[in-house]
């Protein structure tokens, strides 16, 4: 009876989305990308990056570049990076393009490098450029000195559905100044990564489209476990640590069981997120005490501009037996599943299930929060988990992924960034004319002007 009401409890919640699983194996799953560019900018030879992944040089990468203007190569012996990608950088003061022919349409990661090389000629930190595809905004007037990155060195990841034989990222500088790139990865990604479907909130319901939209990862978080690079996920994917976005840590408990043990369900993959995602957890701090009354939470901030894709990673590593944990999942405070029991999701223990939720920003506040809580209406363990958590940035209506003008100067509410300018001008030119007939008027005032009052 109970296992009746979690799973009508879960179809209320999300009425019409289907459940999808990550395919039957317990070893390593290997994706070979049928577009791989790699390319180390401003450097002379090439550098092999930390995962041992070799990116070419300009020279031999130069049948994909074209610029308008003179380009700057600078490089360092040595910096405080983690990878020899971040040592080099080519500069542009014009715009400079690169285009890449693609052999398989479909889904493609974006990677951008940056890392302000002090240089004799450049103030890198303060550079501020645009960066974009022939239909995507990925970046606007970007700056390092505003992206509060605390490293120096960091990249921006991106996914991007790909339908056209050519991809362009074009590097625009703002207002006179210089842009740069230490690194570019343009590498396709497997089609199962995002499906067309995923469950809604505000209100309940199913969202169609998600293959037709953009994303910028903003969070990618292996819950309770330690940080993953590309050295650990064959998708080349960054899993970083949970702990300062969990608030109240003394909630909530870290639990690590071996990868090997992680099972994955015929349907899925482990390409989806790898073992050591689902090998990690966080659990109730206070599990199975007489009175649980709290929630363990993540706070993540996010622009409220923008929908977001929110994909959250279950796997129950914590339970003995089977239909013995139910626990609800919340989304800004609203209930995202209710009562949901992993093992009868997945037909057993360890193995690992994820579920897609589309979140419309207009109707949620920042930070974003993610909870997890006791389900007491079960008879099972009063305890909750999370194995991984990912949010992704998706595209707003003009095709752009970092302000509201699109890659032609269109705006979301229907204005042309040319028009605007255009009425910025002409006021103030109005502005001007109205000043001008004043002083006019006041020349041509009575001699007595004053006497006549």
């Amino acid at each position: 009876m109970a296992i009746l009401l979690v799973l009508f409890s879960l179809l209320i919640t999300t009425p019409t989305a289907p459940v999808r699983v990550a395919a039957a194996s317990s070893s390593a799953v290997f994706f070979t990308p049928q577009d791989n560019f790699l390319i180390g900018c401003g450097s002379g030879k090439a550098a092999t990056h930390s995962d041992g992944r070799i990116f070419i040089t300009d020279q031999n990468s130069g049948k994909y570049f074209s610029s308008h203007g003179r380009d700057i190569m600078v490089s360092v012996p040595s910096a405080n990076v983690p990878s020899p990608i971040y040592l080099s950088a080519r500069i542009f003061i014009e715009e400079a393009t690169f285009t890449f022919p693609m052999t398989r349409p479909g889904w493609h990661w974006i990677r951008l490098h940056f890392f302000p090389l002090t240089n004799n000629e450049f103030d890198l930190q303060n550079a501020k450029f645009t960066v974009t595809t022939d239909t995507l905004v990925l970046l606007r007037e970007f700056s390092i000195k505003d992206n509060n990155n605390t490293n120096g060195w960091f990249f921006n990841e991106f996914l991007v559905n790909v339908t056209t034989e050519r991809l362009s990222i074009k590097f625009s500088p703002v207002k006179g100044g210089p842009a740069f790139i230490n690194a570019i990865e343009v590498v396709s990604a497997p089609d199962i990564l995002i499906t067309d479907t995923g469950s809604t909130l505000f209100p309940v319901g199913q969202f169609n489209g998600l293959s037709t939209q953009s994303y910028q990862t903003m969070y990618r978080l292996n819950v309770g476990g330690p940080e993953l690079t590309s050295q650990n996920d064959t998708l080349g994917r960054t899993w970083a640590l949970d702990g300062q976005y969990q608030a109240h840590k003394e909630l909530g408990k870290n639990v690590l069981v071996a990868p090997t043990v992680i099972k994955y369900p015929e349907g899925g993959s482990p390409l989806i997120a790898p073992q050591s995602v689902y090998a990690s957890a966080v659990e109730m701090g206070s599990a199975n005490v007489a009175s649980p009354n709290f929630n363990v939470t993540w706070n993540l901030d996010i622009d409220l501009a923008y929908q977001y894709l929110i994909r959250l990673h279950f796997c129950d590593i914590i339970s003995k037996s089977l239909n013995d944990l139910y626990f609800n999942v919340y989304i800004n405070g609203k209930t995202a599943i209710s009562g949901i029991d992993l093992s009868t999701l997945t037909g057993g223990l360890a193995t690992a299930f994820y579920k897609d939720f589309v979140v419309n920003s207009s109707m949620v506040s920042s930070p974003l929060s993610i909870q997890i809580g006791p389900w007491t209406q079960g008879t099972g363990a009063i305890n909750a988990l999370l194995n991984g958590l990912e949010v992704l940035k998706m595209n707003n209506s003009v095709g752009s992924l970092d302000g509201e003008f699109s890659v032609d100067g269109k705006s979301a509410n229907g204005v042309n960034k040319g028009t605007v300018a255009a009425v910025g001008f002409a006021m103030m030119f109005g502005a001007f004319v109205g000043l001008g007939a004043m002083a006019v008027k006041w020349q041509k005032r009575p001699q007595d002007w004053e006497e006549e009052e």
